[in-house]
């Protein structure tokens, strides 16, 4: 029978903190390399995945199978304890490094909409576009290198495109094009219409920002409009 009293808090430790270490380089090839924007689901994530390897690892070695209640109790209870500590601590860490980017204090009740992120500093140009229709309106995107991914519903009835980054010196940036038709609905007043076409952005961690809308909290203003004028019969 194996000596049970060799199964320490301090050996679950270190089997949990290997484990947490294996789950956090996933979680960096998946989410990004900056786990400070991470969001507190992902990071719940990560220790649920730890834990669980820290456990089945025991289940295989068939110490759970011959140990007692009393003996399960010995360990559980101060290994729950180490990782709700390491928790606290990590995400600890995660807001002083937050604190110590912006210089100030937040407020920890009500966080930052985002995680903290507003706008990922996207710019989007041309601001102003027209032409006869079919005209091809164009978007250039930057943004911060904490994005993954550009979605752009560009409003006419056609399929919602998106696409990932081009990563430049300082900034990620994408360039998208799209062929818009407009013609004069019967009893229509107006020759030309214009199109707000609405642009997400989409953070490592998941976050979105959404721009050039109007008319919600997450209001951001238009930046883009593409005016299109109906091609006149010959």
């Amino acid at each position: 029978m194996i000596d049970f009293s060799t199964v320490t808090p301090e050996l679950i430790a270190g089997l949990f903190l290997v484990a947490l270490f294996g789950a956090m380089k996933y979680a960096e090839q998946t989410w990004g390399m900056n786990p400070t924007t991470w969001s507190w689901k992902k990071y719940a994530q990560v220790f649920v995945a730890a834990l669980a390897v820290t456990v089945v690892g025991y289940l295989l070695t068939g110490v759970m199978n011959i140990a007692t209640i009393d003996e399960i109790n010995q360990w559980l209870v101060p290994a729950l304890s180490f990782v709700g500590a390491t928790v606290l601590s990590l995400y600890g860490a995660k807001y002083a490094v937050k604190v110590g980017n912006s210089g100030a204090l937040t407020n920890p009740v009500t966080p930052p909409a985002n995680d903290g992120i507003s706008d990922y500093a996207t710019t989007l140009t041309p601001s102003f576009q027209s032409g006869v229709s079919p005209f091809v309106g164009v978007v250039n995107i930057q943004c911060a290198k904490s994005v993954s991914q550009w979605i752009i519903d560009w409003l006419d009835g056609s399929p919602v495109q998106m696409g990932g980054f081009d990563e430049g010196a300082e900034y990620f940036t994408a360039q998208i094009a799209h062929q818009y038709t407009y013609v004069v609905p019967v009893g229509g007043k107006y020759d030309s219409h214009t199109f707000y076409p609405t642009i997400t952005i989409v953070g490592k961690d998941g976050d979105r920002n959404v721009f050039n809308i109007e008319g919600t909290e997450s209001h951001t203003g238009r930046a883009v409009s593409i005016c299109v004028f109906a091609k006149v019969p010959a």
